[in-house]
């Protein structure tokens, strides 16, 4: 018997919350430990095919914790009529639940018909920068990259003041549009007498420039990055560099977010435990993910890289 895949997020959230509540003041007000909005809780459950993909929704639910307790915003379950909260503010006979397809959720298809909670939370999801999908190698990315830098040529400048406090080789960067040609982006140098086009430039800095703009949205914004491989292109230095960033309250007023994946294990001093979580991979090749918070006897004061070096962490590669 094939079981079915489970997913539960729990997560923080304002959509319950008065739009007019949402301003920088609000935010910045909170205690550093306040969550802002509440707490919620998404299931899912999908029935899966003798090879592990998934086929069709077997349930789903969203939770909220108004007052310390759950209380169900929605629940489908398969061959079920819906439960539905108040807060739905939709009937159990509304038409739109009748779109609603086996193999699609509640919140993406009662958004495209325009539900306001659920369109609220599908615009907060759509606002998620990452990744996990396209990045930045391809033709079609660095068009995209230049077109954004086109429109908003502050950002633009933003990159410049970082990227000359990073890389002190760097002196300017410009995008140069020539009559009757594609845009390039030029890095000037300082001990060079002619600039260099990105696909020329290091990997780590064409890594960071390409990154720039979502993590500048993530700032500004107060949402959410999810990352893999942040480190891949980029020096120790400059992934401290930017994790400082959102340490920062400067950087990040409105508490944006990054979840990502490294292999660079001197970023873990940058971090607090925790904002560490591990990955194991046993023999038979399951993964066991768990937090350094969760380890007992693990000091706040000591170094995390060489308690991760020493194999005290556990998640170390047997290599050989």
């Amino acid at each position: 018997m094939v079981k079915p895949i489970r997913i539960s997020v729990v997560f923080d959230a304002n959509w319950m919350m008065d739009p007019d509540e949402l301003d920088e003041e609000a935010v910045q007000d909170l205690p550093p430990d306040a969550p802002f909005g509440h707490l919620f809780r998404y299931e899912l459950e999908l029935n899966s095919d003798r090879h592990g993909a998934a086929t069709s929704v077997k349930r789903e639910a969203l939770y909220y914790y108004p007052k310390g307790r759950p209380k169900r915003i929605f629940e489908r379950v398969d061959g079920s009529p819906y439960f539905l909260g108040k807060e739905m503010d939709i009937r159990a006979d509304d038409a739109r639940l009748n779109a609603v397809r086996a193999n699609a959720s509640v919140v993406s298809t009662l958004a495209k018909l325009n539900h306001p909670l659920m369109n609220r939370a599908w615009e907060e999801l759509r606002s998620l920068q990452s990744n996990l999908w396209s990045y930045g190698r391809s033709e079609i990315d660095t068009e995209q990259l230049l077109d954004f830098f086109r429109r908003f040529p502050g950002v633009l400048e933003e990159s410049k003041r970082d990227l000359r406090r990073i890389d002190v080789g760097i002196r300017d960067v410009e995008l140069f549009e020539p009559q009757g040609a594609r845009p390039i982006l030029l890095f000037h140098h300082e001990s060079l007498s002619i600039p260099i086009p990105l696909q020329e430039e290091s990997s780590g800095t064409r890594g960071f420039i390409r990154m720039y703009p979502a993590l500048r949205f993530v700032l500004e914004t107060g949402h959410i990055g999810v990352f893999d491989e942040f480190d891949a292109d980029l020096h120790p230095a400059l992934v401290a560099e930017i994790i400082s960033w959102f340490h920062t309250e400067e950087r990040n007023r409105l508490r944006g977010q990054i979840f990502v994946t490294m292999h660079n294990v001197a970023a873990l001093d940058e971090l607090e435990k925790e904002e560490v979580f591990f990955a194991q991979k046993s023999k038979d090749g399951a993964t066991t993910v768990y937090g350094a918070q969760d380890i007992k006897g693990l000091r706040r004061d000591v170094s995390l890289e060489n308690k991760y070096r020493s194999g005290a962490l556990g998640a170390l590669p047997n290599i050989g």
